[in-house]
């Protein structure tokens, strides 16, 4: 498999676009599963080195599941690999909120890894 997604996924409740100091809530991950993966593309150029990379993202979801917003937690180092993770990510699809909507949006931690 070209990469490897880690999915010990810190949920962070509410983002933290607001205004306001709101207190972080942790979520287990289990309570927002994807529903749409896409899997980032091995960049072609490194194939035949066979570099591996981390990219660490932080992605806004709100309440319907949709990506909001992605940010960079630890960029690889690499642009190639940072723009197939972030394209990947931004069509990620997550369960809506199971509070009905009662939150803006909330926060995931989601460590993407390269390797051939």
């Amino acid at each position: 498999m070209i990469f490897k997604t880690m999915l010990t996924i810190f949920l962070l409740f509410p983002l933290g676009l607001l205004a306001q100091e709101v207190p972080i809530k942790r979520i287990p991950a289990s309570v927002y599963p994807i529903r749409v993966m896409v899997e980032p593309v091995y960049p072609e150029e490194f194939k035949k080195s066979k570099i591996r990379a981390e990219v660490i993202l932080v992605v806004a979801i709100g309440p319907g599941g949709d990506v909001l917003n992605i940010d960079f937690e630890k960029p690889s180092g690499y642009k190639s690999f940072d723009r197939a993770a972030f394209s990947a990510v931004a069509q990620w699809k997550f369960n809506p909120d199971p509070e009905g909507g009662n939150v803006s949006s909330r926060s995931v931690k989601i460590p993407i890894v390269f390797g051939l």
